[in-house]
């Protein structure tokens, strides 16, 4: 249904193109979804795979702080354009696209700090990673990418009875972290300042050319929750207008920004002409200005204006679909030791709620994700339906031995 709405909002759609390849890229990721949900095929092939990510995203993490402070923190963000790790592996040029990298191994990255928890050194050791890890995410200085991971680590205590003091401890770990690269990352700017005039004269010249588009009544600054707002309220003013099929497969970021500049001009609360950098004339600022307003900043409004009303509909049964098949699992698990659905069903309410501050959907990880949790959740309650059904047989034999000739 998901997929069959992304092609029928090639009915509104001004772009027909652009529509179409959006509807094509959704596509394939559902039919990877799918394959990836039937490769599934036994708990050691979860196993390995969770080891896979796992060990991955520690290698990222630790490369990209190496990476940061090797570069006096002249990144700016961690994943923003210019972040090679080590100059070899270019991340693309964004910051939540890096995040949704990290985040979608959250699951993976705490099954292996758990997996080794019991082993005296090797626990620091993965307490270390994960303390990288942590540090990574805190080094992209994205909100949402924060809050989510803080929102996984609180879930994970709320879901893993037998280990809450341990991924208490983790969350404080992450804390620790937060904090002392808040103040590391401080630290280096000002002493890198300090020992160079040029580099001082700049930094003043940030600040001031930050302190003047940062006022109240500037688009780029404080002012963003009205900002945010105004795209909430614009998107789903005009996701009315073509309530059934959306305005058109991956368009918000073509359609919107116009409609919300017309709208914050209409509305005379913010200066959207203001901006230091830009001074050719009134176009290129709105074009600038243009960049930073793609869509609603929120997953599912994203494509109840894309998509629709049916569109945005099946993607929310196709998520919830995932999760309630993960809780089916949890509830009736006979191994409660065994962590890994609850850990891959607060791994994707975290990248669910990440996607409330960002709207991209063409990232490959939620979909993979999604699938993979699936297939877990299958694999899980085949195994556990074997296993009771198994576990009475024995219970009936030994309640009534005589019945052992009629079981053979």
């Amino acid at each position: 249904m998901y997929a069959s709405s992304q092609f029928l909002s090639l009915i509104n759609s001004p772009f027909d193109i652009e529509s179409l390849k959006q509807s094509f890229i959704i596509l394939c990721y559902l039919v990877m979804m799918i394959i990836v949900s039937d490769t599934v095929s036994c708990r050691k092939t979860i196993s390995s795979v969770l080891t896979v990510i796992g060990i991955m995203s520690y290698i990222i993490a630790a490369t990209g702080v190496v990476t940061f402070y090797f570069n006096g923190c002249n990144l700016g963000r961690l994943g923003a354009a210019g972040t090679n790790l080590l100059g070899i592996i270019n991340l693309g040029g964004d910051s939540y696209y890096f995040g949704d990298i990290l985040l979608f191994a959250s699951g993976a990255v705490l099954f292996l700090t758990l997996k080794n928890s019991q082993k005296r050194y090797v626990k620091f050791v993965f307490l270390t990673l994960l303390f990288l890890w942590s540090s990574a995410i805190i080094l992209t200085f994205t909100k949402g990418l924060i809050i989510a991971a803080v929102a996984f680590m609180l879930l994970s205590i709320f879901f893993l009875k037998g280990k809450r003091i341990f991924v208490s401890l983790c969350l404080m770990l992450f804390m620790v972290a937060f904090f002392g690269n808040s103040i590391l990352t401080k630290y280096v700017k000002e002493k890198k300042v300090g020992q160079n005039q040029s580099a001082k004269q700049l930094f003043l010249r940030e600040n001031q050319s930050s302190s003047t588009q940062h006022g109240r009544n500037h688009v780029f600054g404080y002012n963003s929750l009205y900002v945010r707002l105004t795209l909430v309220e614009v998107s789903l003013a005009k996701s009315i207008d073509n309530f059934w099929f959306g305005h058109g497969a991956g368009l918000s970021k073509y359609l919107l920004p116009d409609m919300v500049l017309i709208e914050m001009k209409e509305d005379a609360k913010v200066d959207i002409y203001k901006h230091d950098d830009l001074t050719d004339g009134t176009e290129k600022n709105w074009q600038a200005a243009k960049r930073n307003l793609i869509d609603s900043h929120v997953f599912f409004l994203t494509e109840f204006f894309n998509v629709g009303i049916l569109g945005a509909c099946s993607l929310i049964c196709l998520v919830l679909l995932v999760i309630v098949e993960l809780i089916k699992v949890i509830k009736t698990s006979v191994e409660k030791n065994d962590h890994i659905p609850s850990l891959l069903l607060a791994s994707i309410i975290a990248m669910l709620i990440f996607r409330l501050f960002g709207s991209l959907i063409s990232i490959p990880f939620l979909w993979f994700m999604l699938g993979f949790a699936f297939g877990v959740s299958q694999i899980y309650r085949d195994q556990g339906s074997i296993k009771r059904i198994l576990d009475d047989e024995r219970y009936d034999l030994k309640m009534n031995p005589e019945s052992i000739l009629a079981f053979k």
